[in-house]
Formats: structure tokens, C-alpha cells, sequence
């Protein structure tokens, strides 16, 4: 589908994601790879299932991508509501078991938010994120 001229530009959407994303407080970025090929629906709804056991808490913001090798489809993700403890990094990496994980914590100077937005579609929230609030 193609800009049409009416209505917000798609590049002014992309910087409203990515504005309103760094509104939320993240833990975790993560790449989530699949050992076999799944249908987008099916990834989101393997990401809810990996994230379930961290409890209601846990949310996150999802932007399924093609892969420049194969045309394969991944997810990135960024995790809130978790913390970073390193037992959470664990059981994080450790319950990953439909393909390889790459899993960072979150700084939202690294860019994530912006190469998600960049890179996807469509970006799917879960769960119910927390608006950041610096510490004083």
C-alpha cells in the first residue's frame, strides 16, 4: 500500500512508534530466531508463551522481520515489567527453545526501538507496559 498524500506520511508514524515506545520502561532487547518456519500469528503467539512464566507483570513490544538471508522471518522483541536480574537473563535465554536467542539488556541508547520500528511491518504490544519515570 502506498502513501497516498492524505492522512500522516508513513516515516511520521514510524517516529510516533519510536516516540511513544520510549515512553515505556524495557528491560531486555532480544532477537528470537525459529528453528522452522512459522506464520507471523504463530510467532506473537510463541512470544506470549515464552514470556507467560514471568507472571502478568511482563510485557513487551514485537516487530516480526524478514532476515536478509533466506527471506526467513524473526522477532524483535523488547521485554518490560521483568527486571534485569541476572536469574530473569537466565530463565529468559533458557526457556527459549524454538530456535537461538540473542538477549541483551535494554539501553535506550543502543537504538532498538528505532531499528524495530525500522525494520517491521507492524509492531504488536502485549501484556501492559509501564510509562518510564526517572528516578530523582
Amino acid at each position: 500500500m502506498s502513501w497516498d498524500g492524505r492522512g500522516p506520511s508513513p516515516e511520521m508514524v514510524r517516529k510516533a512508534q519510536v516516540a511513544w515506545l520510549r515512553t515505556m520502561r524495557w528491560d531486555w532487547w532480544a532477537t528470537l530466531a525459529f528453528a522452522h518456519a512459522y506464520q507471523p500469528t504463530a510467532m506473537l503467539r510463541a512470544v506470549a508463551a515464552w514470556l507467560q512464566p514471568l507472571g502478568p507483570q511482563a510485557y513487551a513490544a514485537i516487530g516480526v522481520q524478514r532476515g536478509p538471508q533466506g527471506n526467513r522471518l524473526h522477532v524483535h522483541t523488547v521485554v518490560g515489567g521483568v527486571g534485569r536480574h541476572p536469574l530473569r537473563e537466565t530463565l529468559l535465554r533458557e526457556t527459549w527453545r524454538r530456535g537461538s536467542i540473542v538477549l541483551v539488556g535494554y539501553s535506550p541508547l543502543r537504538g532498538a526501538i528505532e531499528y524495530m520500528v525500522r525494520q517491521s511491518d507492524e509492531i504488536e504490544l502485549l501484556g501492559h507496559p509501564v510509562i518510564y519515570r526517572p528516578r530523582r
